[in-house]
């Protein structure tokens, strides 16, 4: 008999399943999903600056033309309409890229993306309800 067999047998609630029956989602306070926020805006700029080796989320992407599109993400959902109404910063040149990525951080903190990570935190509890 197997030791995962024993410990079935001696206690008898637990069993095998396929799917989970509970789910463990619990909601970032504002403050804690602004400093995730922030926390990836300051990675990404130390990964472009090569200050870090590690693997980033990257919230930015390179165009055609060597710009920059720069969007902000709560845990993988990029926040909707944050610049004026949309959801990336494009034409960025790598010249201000160091200061959109300090933009980015400012802003969140002081609270200009609130509504939109709301709608991201919204989003995602709405999604893991649903398994």
């Amino acid at each position: 008999m197997s030791i995962l067999s024993k410990v079935m047998s001696a206690h008898t609630a637990i069993r095998g399943a396929s799917k989970r029956t509970f789910a463990r989602v619990q909601r970032d306070t504002l403050q804690k999903a602004r400093a995730k926020c922030i926390k990836k805006v300051r990675e990404n700029k130390a990964w472009h600056k090569d200050e870090t080796l590690e693997k980033v989320d990257t919230i930015v992407a390179r165009d055609g033309q060597g710009n920059y599109s720069v969007g902000v993400k709560y845990g993988n959902r990029y926040l909707k309409g944050i610049f004026d109404g949309g959801t990336y910063l494009e034409n960025v040149h790598e010249s201000v890229l160091d200061e959109v990525f300090d933009g980015l951080a400012e802003m969140i903190e002081a609270g200009e993306c609130d509504a939109a990570i709301k709608e991201a935190m919204d989003a995602n509890l709405a999604m893991h309800a649903k398994h």
